[in-house]
C-alpha cells in the first residue's frame, strides 16, 4: 500500500497522468548502462539456449553475461562489468551460425524495443591507396563517405610493407556496401581505391546487402529472369583472420549467481590454459593458416583425396545385388585377386549426379525387389521387422566398429539393426576392402551402400541405407562420405559421415576439412561420426585434461562451420581405454552436429548413446521424429505397412 500512496493521479477530461516513482536499480537487479540489445540479421528463428552458449564462448566475459529474450527476435545481453561490455562493443561484428548480430546500448532508454538496431561496426581495408596518402586524416574522409568514423588503425602503419589502410566504420545494414572510392589529389589527379570488409559474413552479390545470399534475395526474385550478372563479387571480402573459440557455457551467468571467473586460480592467478591462450601468439596462427593453404593445395593436386561435388563416380566393375566383386574396390582404391596390396583403379567421372540407388550406378549399390524387405542372418534365418513406424520418422547409426574382419563384427551390427532399425548406417575404421561391405549389405537387408577402402591396415568407411530413403553421392575422401538424402516426407538434406584423423599432429587437417565441407553445399547439413576430438574437458574423464590447443582448435572449426552440437542422451562418454583399474580414460569422441537449418527441419531430433561389445567405441543413434509443422507439404502416399498394423 505504501507504493500506491506515492502515486499522484491528475484527472483531465480524456486522459489520466500517472506519476510513478522510479524503482531503485538494486530492486530491478538490472543496470541499463550495462545492457545491450541485439537482433540477428536473419528471418530465421534463433534457438535461445544454443545461442547463449555460443555467444558466451565467443565473448568470454570476465564477470559473465546474462542473456534473455525480450521479444521474438530481440535479445538483451546484461553484462556485470563495464570493461566486458566495452570489449564486446569494440570487438564486433559478431555472428551466431553465420548470422550477424546487431547491437545497441540501453543506456539512454530502458525499453529494449526502442533501441535502434541498424548499424554494425566493421574494419574496412582500403587498398591501392596512393603513396604518401596513408594518414588518419585521409582515413577519416574515406570513412565519412561510408558511414560513421570510429577508429584509425595506427598499428597497421608500423608495418613497412603495409599494403592497405585500415579504418573502423559504423555501417548501416540497410545500405549496399561500397566497393570503391575515388580519391582526388591536390594536383587534380584522381585514383580509385578498392574497399575490402573484414568478417563480412552473409552477403548478397546481387543487391549488395548483408544478411542474406543470392539464393534468398528479394530483389533478385522480383526479376523475371536471372541474367547471372552480379555487381558485387568475392573481392569485397577481406582475407579471414580466425579467432579462438572457447567453451561458452562457463561464461554464462544466471541471475543472483555468485560469480567465479573461469580460468582463475584460488589466488587470482590465471590458469595455465589461459596463459597458453595469451602466449599462443601470431606464430601459431600463421602456422595454422599455412597448413590450411597446404591442405587446400593438396586437395587440388590429388582428386582422390576429395572428389568434386555433384559428380557421380562410376567404376569398371559394378556390383549388383548379391554379387561379391573381388576385383573392383570402391572409392578409387581396389584390390587384385590374391593380392592384399592397395592399388589404384581407374575411375570414370561424369558431370551428372545420379541416384546411387540403381543398378546402373556404382560403388556397391544395388536394388532390392519390390516385395517385402527382409533381414538375412549369417545362417540363413529370415527376420521381418516386427514393428512399424510413422511416416517421416528416421534414424541414423554411427559407429567406429574397429574392424569388420572379425567373425563377431557382423552379428554385433545385426543386433544393433534389430534393436534400433536405423535407416542409414555409417561405419568407420572398417579395416576391410569394399567387397566385404557388399556382403554385409546383403546380409543386413539394406538397399544401397557406398564404401571407401582401407589404406594398408587402417581406415575404411562405409555408408548403408534402405528404402524409402535415397542416397546421392556428393563427394568423399578417406575421412568422410558426403551424401544427399531424399525422402517424400522431408525436403532434401545433406548427411556427412566423418572420421577425424587420429594422428595428433594432423588434427588441424581434420578441422580444415570440416570447414571445407561446410562450404560445399547449401542444403541443411548434419555431420556424424568419430571426430577424434572433444569440445571441452567435460567430455573427458580420467588422468590429465585434454590439451587446451586441441579443444580450442576443434571448437573453432565447429563454429566456423556453422555447426551446433546435438546433446547426447544416456552415458556421457563414447570411447573407453583401460590399462588397469586405476588407469581408465573415457572421452566423448563420437557425436552428431548440425546446422541451424537442419535443426529447424528436425526440431525433435534426439541423439542416444548405446552399447556394443567388440569395440572401444559405443555406437550412437540419431532419431529424427515426426514433426507436423515443418513447412514442407508432403504428397500423400499409401504405405503397405499401415495394412499390417490392422
Amino acid at each position: 500500500m505504501e507504493t500506491i500512496d506515492r502515486l499522484t493521479l491528475e484527472d483531465d477530461d480524456d486522459e489520466v497522468e500517472v506519476e510513478i516513482e522510479a524503482t531503485p536499480e538494486r530492486e530491478l537487479e538490472i543496470n541499463p548502462a550495462l545492457c545491450l540489445v541485439g537482433r540477428f540479421l536473419t528471418n530465421r528463428p534463433i534457438r535461445l539456449q544454443w545461442m547463449k552458449v555460443a555467444m558466451g564462448g565467443v565473448w568470454s566475459p570476465v564477470r559473465g553475461v546474462t542473456i534473455k529474450q525480450a521479444e521474438t527476435g530481440l535479445f538483451v545481453f546484461q553484462f556485470h562489468h563495464h570493461l566486458d561490455l566495452k570489449k564486446v562493443l569494440k570487438g564486433g561484428p559478431w555472428f551466431y551460425n553465420k548470422h550477424m548480430l546487431i547491437l545497441g546500448s540501453m543506456a539512454e532508454t530502458n525499453v529494449a524495443s526502442q533501441v535502434p538496431l541498424y548499424t554494425v561496426p566493421f574494419w574496412v581495408q582500403v587498398h591501392n591507396i596512393p603513396v604518401g596518402s596513408m594518414s588518419e586524416k585521409n582515413g577519416k574522409q574515406i570513412a565519412a563517405s561510408l558511414g560513421e568514423f570510429l577508429e584509425y588503425d595506427e598499428k597497421n602503419n608500423s608495418n613497412f610493407w603495409r599494403k592497405y589502410m585500415r579504418i573502423r566504420v559504423m555501417l548501416d545494414v540497410r545500405r549496399p556496401l561500397r566497393q570503391t572510392r575515388r580519391l582526388k589529389k591536390q594536383d587534380g589527379e584522381s585514383q580509385e581505391v578498392q574497399l575490402k570488409y573484414e568478417r563480412l559474413g552473409m552477403f548478397c552479390y546481387y543487391c549488395g546487402l548483408m544478411g542474406h545470399t543470392d539464393d534468398s534475395c528479394d530483389l533478385l526474385f522480383s526479376m523475371e529472369e536471372d541474367d547471372g550478372v552480379r555487381k558485387w563479387g568475392p573481392t569485397v571480402r577481406a582475407e579471414a583472420k580466425r579467432g579462438v573459440a572457447d567453451d561458452g557455457g562457463r561464461w554464462l551467468r544466471e541471475e543472483g549467481q555468485i560469480w567465479k571467473t573461469p580460468n582463475q586460480g584460488e589466488k587470482g592467478e590465471p590458469s595455465k590454459s589461459l596463459k597458453e591462450h595469451s602466449l599462443g601468439g601470431m606464430n601459431e596462427e600463421t602456422k595454422r593458416l599455412e597448413e590450411r593453404k597446404d591442405l587446400m593445395a593438396e586437395l587440388m593436386r590429388n582428386p582422390s583425396k576429395l572428389f568434386p561435388k555433384n559428380h557421380n563416380l562410376q567404376f569398371k566393375n559394378i556390383m549388383k545385388d548379391g554379387e561379391a566383386n573381388n576385383e573392383g574396390g570402391a572409392i578409387g582404391k581396389g584390390m587384385k585377386e590374391g593380392n592384399d596390396d592397395d592399388t589404384d583403379e581407374e575411375i570414370i567421372v561424369e558431370d551428372k549426379k545420379r541416384k546411387l540407388f540403381n543398378e546402373n550406378s556404382s560403388c556397391l549399390v544395388s536394388n532390392r525387389g519390390d516385395g517385402e524387405r527382409m533381414m538375412v542372418d549369417s545362417i540363413g534365418h529370415v527376420d521381418t521387422p516386427n514393428a512399424t513406424r510413422l511416416p517421416g520418422e528416421m534414424s541414423l547409426l554411427s559407429w567406429n566398429c574397429r574392424g569388420l574382419g572379425n567373425p563377431s563384427a557382423v552379428p554385433t551390427i545385426r543386433d544393433l539393426v534389430r534393436k534400433h532399425r536405423p535407416d542409414v548406417i555409417f561405419l568407420c575404421e572398417t579395416l576391410v576392402h569394399a567387397n566385404k561391405i557388399e556382403d554385409i549389405r546383403v546380409r543386413l537387408g539394406y538397399d544401397g551402400a557406398f564404401a571407401v577402402d582401407k589404406i594398408g591396415r587402417s581406415g575404411g568407411l562405409a555408408c548403408l541405407w534402405k528404402h524409402p530413403f535415397e542416397g546421392y553421392l556428393i563427394n568423399y575422401s578417406t575421412n568422410f562420405i558426403n551424401i544427399e538424402i531424399r525422402n517424400q516426407h522431408f525436403p532434401p538434406w545433406r548427411f556427412t559421415g566423418f572420421y577425424g584423423i587420429p594422428d595428433g599432429e594432423r588434427r588441424r587437417e581434420s578441422w580444415d576439412l570440416l570447414r571445407t565441407l561446410s562450404q560445399d553445399n547449401s542444403l541443411p547439413w548434419c555431420v556424424m561420426g568419430d571426430f577424434n576430438d572433444i569440445l571441452s574437458n567435460e567430455d573427458k574423464r580420467g588422468r590429465v585434461d585434454h590439451p587446451s590447443w586441441r579443444i580450442r582448435g576443434f571448437r573453432e572449426a565447429v563454429q566456423d562451420s556453422g555447426l551446433i552440437d546435438i546433446p547426447l542422451q544416456g552415458y556421457s562418454y563414447t570411447w573407453l581405454r583401460s590399462r588397469g583399474e586405476h588407469d581408465v580414460v573415457e572421452e566423448r569422441l563420437d557425436r552428431a552436429m548440425a546446422t541451424q537449418s537442419w535443426l529447424d527441419l528436425f526440431p525433435n531430433s534426439q541423439l542416444l548413446n548405446t552399447v556394443a561389445d567388440r569395440s572401444d567405441h559405443s555406437p550412437i543413434i540419431l532419431k529424427l521424429l515426426e514433426q507436423e509443422n515443418n513447412g514442407y507439404r508432403r504428397p500423400f502416399r499409401f504405405e503397405n505397412a499401415w495394412l499390417e498394423e490392422e
